[in-house]
């Protein structure tokens, strides 16, 4: 239906590709406010079209918040769970661990709140369905993450003592089923975000962003990759003895096989002949680190040398992505 040129309307907005150039616009993303702020006319306004930025800069903020929570702080803890107990083995690395996973979740928490800030103005707060399949993808998953990001340390809290007969089955559920699986995901999900922002807002090119972040999950991936084949076949070569210093994702299958690798009794209990005298006790040894603790460090300083300064480069061409637009 045609329109006069000479009446003031409210024009609408969409981001996303023209379809190889036939013309048609099938799928576009609503990143931009898709209403401009006033009515323009058409035949005799002139300028530039005005539309609301917050939208925007609250999905920027969810991004760079969740690129914080996850690449930076949750793989961080993760990495010292790990690859790091052999090389801090006495409780440093549950510290970091500890430490940088509730800061991921506070940071996490923030991010999502604010992504259906964003959306608050959309029917159904999200949109989603056919018409925009990267984002439906990106906001379940987004929703599942931050459930088992929640439920993780929770189930934490009623861990059995590492002694315990089935302390097994929380180290598969905690570190290997939702640790391993939420760290799988976030890789994922993180590059759908990464891939959405690229197209529709990036001022660094047409997928730039994203690319820099793929360059990041292949690194990262290949790094844990060679780092779980190393220390098991280490561990299987050693047998018994290498239980103590199997992955932990696989401990749990070599205390199953081997038992837990430790016939010592207890640090800090002392064997004594019936009727001696109790010594004074003081706090136990400190456990030196595995003999491998160089390959581990090493293996920490190409994640910090590496990893760390490409996802603070998604996350500074994200942040610059406002300050360039003016």
């Amino acid at each position: 239906m045609d329109r006069p040129l000479d009446t003031d309307y409210y024009f609408l907005f969409g981001v996303g590709r023209s379809g190889g150039g036939s013309g048609s616009f099938p799928n576009h993303q609503p990143l931009i406010p898709p209403v401009s702020d006033g009515q323009f006319n058409p035949s005799t306004d002139s300028g530039d079209i005005g539309v609301s930025r917050l939208r925007q800069q609250l999905l920027q903020a969810h991004g760079i918040l969740m690129l914080i929570a996850w690449p930076l702080l949750a793989f961080t803890a993760i990495f010292f769970a790990a690859w790091m107990k052999q090389a801090l083995p006495n409780g440093e690395w549950f510290q970091v661990h500890r430490a940088f996973h509730i800061a991921a979740l506070f940071v996490a928490v923030i991010g999502f709140i604010l992504a259906f800030v964003a959306n608050m103005g959309n029917d159904g707060l999200i949109t989603l369905g056919s018409n925009n399949k990267s984002g439906t993808t990106h906001f379940v998953l987004g929703i599942v993450i931050m459930a088992l990001q929640i439920a993780n340390p929770i189930i934490s809290i009623f861990r059995c003592k590492p002694t315990g007969d089935y302390r097994w089955i929380f180290n598969i559920i905690h570190g290997f089923i939702i640790g391993l699986g939420v760290e799988l995901l976030a890789y994922v999900n993180i590059g759908i975000g990464v891939s959405i922002f690229s197209e529709t807002q990036s001022n660094f090119g047409d997928l730039t962003i994203f690319w820099v972040y793929l360059a990041f999950a292949i690194f990262g991936v290949i790094l844990n990759t060679g780092l779980l084949l190393f220390f098991t076949s280490e561990a299987v070569l050693k047998g018994e003895e290498g239980t103590k210093l199997a992955p932990a994702v696989m401990k749990p299958l070599f205390n199953q096989v081997y038992g837990s690798g430790d016939s010592s009794p207890p640090q800090g209990v002392e064997l004594k002949a019936p009727g001696e005298p109790e010594k004074p006790t003081g706090p136990p040894p400190r456990k030196p680190p595995s003999k491998d603790a160089p390959i581990r460090w090493m293996a920490l300083g190409l994640f910090l040398g590496i990893m760390v300064p490409l996802i603070l480069a998604v996350i500074i061409m994200i942040a610059a992505t406002g300050s360039l637009d003016g």
